[in-house]
């Protein structure tokens, strides 16, 4: 046994509003937006890893990350931002300081809260300018770029006939082409908020169709729309799964529940103990033989490692059963990004089922809320023995088969336990009872 430590157009938007004649200043909006299976997202369920709170997006929703009351520094402001004239008549011109060259969203807003106009743009670090025309009314300029954000007043004296447009000036000829502009007049801003501090680590669950299901971990830094690749996962009994991406390689978000191979011949299923001590070919089980639907979609189904090794295959088409390698990679790659959960074993771990313990604030089992930061949600559904077939371990261990065999008797797996931090790879015994993960053909 060892231890392994291991386009869419860009389109930015700030949210502002006023609260007893206080300005509070928006962090970061967030877009979403799917590709792949689906281009449509239904909703997105947001958790804050950091603060243990939790926000569902519907369509059609920009999330609001906030972190709580900015007042306007009218000093910073007026060695960065001029605006002349303000007020003014439909038009005017605005002068700032881009402090680092990048993606640069301009957003006007009306007092209520509405969106007026957005425009982006890629800028060169160092003095800009841009051109506002705007019917009358009274108004909230941001300006949002890499590292920094201003927002000041405007007022309007124009007509009410005149159109809202953003125009840069001065621009390089070759920056023209880096990013999209984007600029579009809304006539209502649909938001659901979220307090976020920098740093903080947020995970994505997305949703669409009914039942793809896209999982994915951010820490903003800036004001963007985030993309979600939606593949359809789904068995040949019909079971849907949710699918993460972990650096370069996607996995399944659930533990495997087919019951059948690929090609439709039944997977044996093995209640009984001496016919699951006996068996040299696929076998598979439930923890303590449960039936309950909602138990097996929760932990999924055990399964011995001739199963996984059949010919006939039991990940769903497009899908495989991880090599060493593959379990090898994963693990090395959380193990250095992040860090923070020490030899990865809690950026992996589920936040719910594990025993509690309180050795350290590195194992599995202690503060899960704070698990899963990559989105892989492993389950502690246990496993089963092999010569001795009876169950153990159900809410403090999660272990996994790979399909690599070590020798004609054994195969490779990996495990968390609830009072270790670590990702466990060792070698177990064929007839053993693992769940299992699957990845993506590459």
């Amino acid at each position: 046994m060892q231890t392994k430590r291991f386009f869419f157009p860009f389109l930015t938007m700030l949210f502002l509003f006023v609260c007893q004649n206080s300005l509070l200043a928006l962090r970061y909006s967030i877009l979403f937006s799917g590709t792949g299976a689906s281009s449509k997202v239904d909703s997105v369920i947001v958790h804050n890893l950091s603060r243990g709170t939790k926000v569902t997006v519907p369509t059609g929703y920009i999330l609001s990350l906030t972190d709580g009351a900015s007042a306007v520094n009218d000093k910073t402001l007026a060695n960065n931002v001029t605006v002349s004239p303000n007020p003014f008549q439909s038009l005017t011109k605005v002068s700032f300081n881009a402090q680092a060259t990048g993606s640069v969203s301009v957003c006007v807003y009306a007092l209520d809260g509405r969106l007026v106009a957005c425009s982006s743009q890629y800028l060169l670090q160092g003095n800009n300018s841009l051109q506002l025309t705007l019917p009358q009314g009274k108004y909230i300029l941001s300006i949002a770029g890499e590292g920094y954000s201003y927002t000041t007043q405007l007022i309007s004296n124009g007509s009410d006939l005149c159109t809202s447009s953003i125009t840069f000036l001065n621009i390089e000829p070759e920056l023209q082409q880096p990013i999209t502009k984007v600029s579009k007049v809304l006539s209502e801003i649909l938001v659901t908020n979220m307090d976020y501090a920098e740093g903080e680590v947020l995970l994505y669950k997305a949703f669409s169709g009914g039942y793809l299901c896209s999982i994915l971990s951010d820490v903003p830094t800036v004001s963007k729309t985030t993309n979600f690749n939606f593949i359809d996962c789904t068995d040949i009994d019909g079971n849907h799964y949710p699918v993460v991406t972990i650096g370069t390689q996607t996995w399944v978000a659930e533990n495997l529940r087919v019951t059948k191979y690929r090609n439709g011949d039944p997977i044996t299923l093995a209640s009984d103990n001496s016919v699951w001590s006996t068996l040299s070919a696929g076998g598979m089980c439930t923890f303590n033989n449960s039936t309950n639907t909602d138990t097996i979609s929760k932990y999924g189904r055990l399964y011995n490692w001739y199963a996984v090794n059949d010919s006939r295959m039991i990940a769903p088409q497009g899908w495989h059963v991880p090599t060493e390698t593959e379990w090898d990679t994963l693990v090395a790659y959380v193990d250095t990004h992040f860090l923070n959960s020490i030899n990865g074993a809690k950026s992996i771990a589920s936040q719910q089922n594990w025993k509690d313990s309180p050795s350290s604030i590195f194992t599995v089992g202690n503060n899960p809320s704070v698990n899963n930061s990559t989105g892989f949600n492993a389950k502690p559904a246990g496993l089963r023995g092999g010569q001795t077939p009876m169950y153990w371990s159900l809410s403090d261990a999660a272990v996994y088969w790979s399909a690599t065999d070590l020798d004609v008797n054994n195969a490779w797996g990996y495990s968390l336990s609830s009072s270790s931090s670590s990702i466990v790879k060792s070698g177990g015994i064929c007839k053993l009872g693992f769940s299992v993960r699957c990845i993506k053909d590459k």
